[in-house]
């Protein structure tokens, strides 16, 4: 449940998206509703899967609409299940959903530049259990904020507990700083401390230099308390800026949601702790003696594992599995062989981010799956900077080992 209420590292997220339909001849959001409605019935959807179909569903019609004939979606529209309804949607726009959900963003993003994104020189918030989302007075976020609340209070334990990474990380969270935003209404009963702060903006214009052409971005950092009981106290900081269009913008805030986590449940909190601190010397210093490096395969990988994998794919019915689309990739030129995966950054996944988000996350998976979180979190831990050495001493065989193994579980060979 929520409550409403009156930098040193920085990460770039991921972009994730799919589609979805409308209902019989003359659509509109009404005949929208329709669909969705039968659907739930017909397939059974228990609460949470309704609430996420319900929720992600009418932006992408207005998508769809704009791209296709009354005559095209007709067929959609008269779909019988959610199955039958992924099927012909891989059928009407590839089955690579994400390219296509690319061209949605910038569509939605185009929209809400030409709307009224709601009042931008003030915040106000809303409290969950481990988070304080801060939005703008009017925006969509303000409309979705419990649910993606609730959204991000699942995504965050499902990381944790697939990594086994939730005392470390819950521990370091109660030393989280939540600095008040300019403009945050007085009235705004916003915790001081133990929460991941949340900034979800209707527009670019109310980012500011957060991010460029990305849709999220997550900060890591630490400052110095300057007042009260514990003046002088080295304090985290976590923030995550997310783009948020409408209730599909919680892909991205999902893989924000993972770093966060990482961070967490990586960090050595206790030179922050160990004695007041005197300036931004003192404070680099504790930070840095703290701060594990992770590698960026993992970063990156386990952010898109978490909404492919964890929350969003298993809660959306409409969606295909990354197994069945990352075969669509094997074999072919989009194919990024592991060794060079692992060894890249952020900039060598934006330029592929195709292939490099479904191997990353199936990677990932195959790993937990096979050996269980804790040996993937030993290589997550493991001091050395080369990944590729790092993994074959934690798992103790090579990465051209590990795609074939990967490779053949994505087949389904006896075995893996």
């Amino acid at each position: 449940m929520i409550h409403r209420r009156g930098g040193v590292l920085t990460l770039l997220g991921a972009l994730f998206l799919v589609v979805f339909p409308h209902s019989a001849a003359g659509a509109g959001p009404d005949h929208a509703a329709v669909l969705i409605e039968r659907l739930i019935g017909a397939d059974g959807l228990d609460d949470v899967e309704a609430a996420y179909l319900r929720k992600l569903t009418p932006p992408l019609f207005d998508y769809l609409r704009s791209l296709c004939s009354e005559a095209e979606m007709d067929p959609l529209y008269r779909a019988g299940s959610t199955a039958e309804l992924r099927a012909l949607l891989a059928k009407q726009v590839g089955p690579d959903v994400l390219d296509f959900g690319g061209g949605m963003f910038d569509y939605f993003e185009q929209r809400a530049d030409k709307g009224k994104p709601g009042a931008l020189d003030s915040w106000r918030a809303a409290v969950s259990d481990r988070f304080v989302f801060f939005y703008r007075p009017g925006s969509r976020a303000e409309e979705d904020a419990e649910f993606l609340a609730a959204s991000s209070e699942e995504a965050l334990s499902a990381i944790l507990a697939g990594l086994d990474m939730r005392s470390e990380a819950l521990e370091n969270a109660e030393v989280l700083h939540v600095p008040r935003p300019p403009g945050s209404a007085p009235e705004n009963d916003i915790p001081s401390a133990g929460k991941i702060s949340v900034f979800l903006h209707p527009g670019r214009a109310s980012a500011g230099k957060k991010f460029n052409k990305t849709m999220g971005a997550m900060s890591f950092g630490a400052t110095i308390l300057s007042e009260g009981a514990d003046k002088g106290a080295g304090r985290l900081t976590a923030r995550i800026d997310v783009l948020y269009l409408n209730a599909l913008s919680l892909a991205v805030l999902h893989h924000e949601i993972a770093h966060a986590a990482l961070f967490l449940g990586s960090f050595d909190a206790a030179p922050l702790a160990a004695e007041p601190l005197q300036g931004k010397a003192d404070l680099r210093k504790a930070f840095f003696d703290g701060y594990k490096p992770i590698p960026p395969f993992l970063q990156e990988g386990i952010g898109d594992y978490i909404f492919y994998y964890r929350v969003l794919t298993p809660r959306w019915p409409l969606l295909a599995s990354p197994g069945e689309m990352m075969k669509d990739i094997l074999g072919s030129k989009e194919c990024i062989p592991l060794a060079k995966l692992i060894r890249e950054g952020a900039a060598f996944r934006s330029r592929r981010r195709k292939a490099y988000s479904l191997e990353a996350a199936t990677v990932v998976d195959y790993l937990i799956r096979s050996h269980g979180p804790a040996k993937l979190k030993a290589w997550l831990l493991s001091p050395e900077k080369d990944g590729v050495g790092s993994f074959e001493k934690t798992f103790g065989y090579s990465v051209a080992e590990l795609e074939s193994r990967w490779k053949a579980s994505l087949l389904g060979e006896p075995g893996t």
